[in-house]
């Protein structure tokens, strides 16, 4: 299957049936076969929950695709609150040759292989893994995107919670200084879409983790951080997915915000794990709630991009495959465009 870029510019694009092909491949499986883990608790940590019906319990397809809704969902809150007017000479840069609706779908992609490369369900110590799968699947299934768009872009995963690393990707990438801050931005979306989904595993969900939380905020913004918080919560609670009593923390309290009983229910996620098509499940859910609701809108409803002066990119691709930090590197791999040790 292979996907034009002009699909992507659709504001109607069914993101849904690329999705499902993405999760059958790498995360409607098992893991590779590994020593079998010993529960010896009576209440085992999460990623000890093991369902024979269930490939993968904690690291599915319902995480993997609430990730990559949420990265939609929270790129419309952050211009529904003024946010984007401090960016939007940022996001012209990167939108040439391509629309904010194809980068915001490009990145939603992505965000459905922040998890493909995982061997099990403990710490995540595949990133950079994941985002090569990523990459490859730019190549083949989009193969008119520009390569450096492709690594830029998946990218972000190997890089999530690593900003100074992306820094120096994107520069090595040769992305002018004043154009980083927008590859930022993207990378911001991946951090936190995969941010938000942890409440289904923590008992406290802490507001100082999202960087939509710590960026600065418009006096008049009219619509708050927890707001979204409490819906995405919500949503997990209700689909059987919320392990622990979750509470949240925020950042000017150390008391938490109200705590939302466990709601885990196997049974339940059998039913959205193994849907025919387990991302339009997941957003079918999304309808009556206000915030995430918006997954409906197009991506530019709260403000239009300017058609003024446009940056354009250096045309360059110059990797075949993901760049890796490596402390030892030494000037003649830094400037074969690889990341250079930190």
């Amino acid at each position: 299957m292979q996907l034009q870029l002009n699909e992507l510019d659709n504001p109607r694009f069914d993101i849904s049936i690329i999705a499902q092909v993405i999760l059958k491949k790498h995360y409607l499986i098992p893991f590779s076969p590994t020593e079998p883990r010993v529960v010896s608790e009576v209440n085992p940590t999460h990623f000890e929950i093991k369902d024979p019906r269930i490939p993968r319990v904690t690291h599915g397809a319902m995480h993997a695709a609430r990730v990559a809704a949420y990265i939609k969902i929270i790129h419309l809150f952050r211009q529904a609150r003024g946010e984007m007017l401090a960016l939007q000479w940022a996001i012209r840069s990167i939108t040439q040759p391509l629309s904010l609706t194809q980068v915001v779908h490009l990145i939603q992609l992505a965000g459905l292989f922040h998890d493909a490369a995982r061997e099990d369900e403990g710490f995540d110590k595949w990133d950079l893994q994941s985002a090569q799968a990523c990459l490859n699947f730019f190549r083949t299934t989009i193969p008119t995107l520009d390569t450096r768009w492709a690594i830029l872009l998946s990218s972000t995963i190997a890089y999530k919670d690593e900003p100074e690393a992306y820094t120096v990707l994107a520069q090595q990438q040769g992305i002018l200084e004043d154009e980083i801050p927008a590859f930022h931005y993207l990378r911001e979306l991946i951090h936190d879409a995969d941010c938000l989904d942890i409440m289904r595993v923590r008992s406290t969900f802490k507001m100082e983790f999202l960087c939509v939380a710590s960026s600065k905020e418009k006096t008049d913004a009219h619509v708050s951080t927890i707001e979204l918080i409490r819906s995405i919560r919500t949503l997990i609670h209700d689909q059987g997915d919320q392990y622990k009593d979750s509470s949240i923390s925020q950042l000017s309290s150390s008391e938490p915000v109200d705590v939302l009983t466990r709601s885990f229910d196997l049974d339940r996620k059998v039913d959205y794990e193994m849907s025919d098509n387990v991302y339009n499940k997941i957003i079918n859910d999304m309808h009556k709630r206000p915030l995430l609701k918006w997954i409906f809108k197009p991506m530019d409803w709260f403000m239009k991009p300017s058609s003024g002066d446009q940056h354009r990119f250096l045309a360059a691709p110059t990797h075949s495959t993901m760049p890796e930090v490596n402390a030892d590197q030494d000037e003649r791999s830094h400037q074969e465009g690889q990341v250079p040790g930190q």
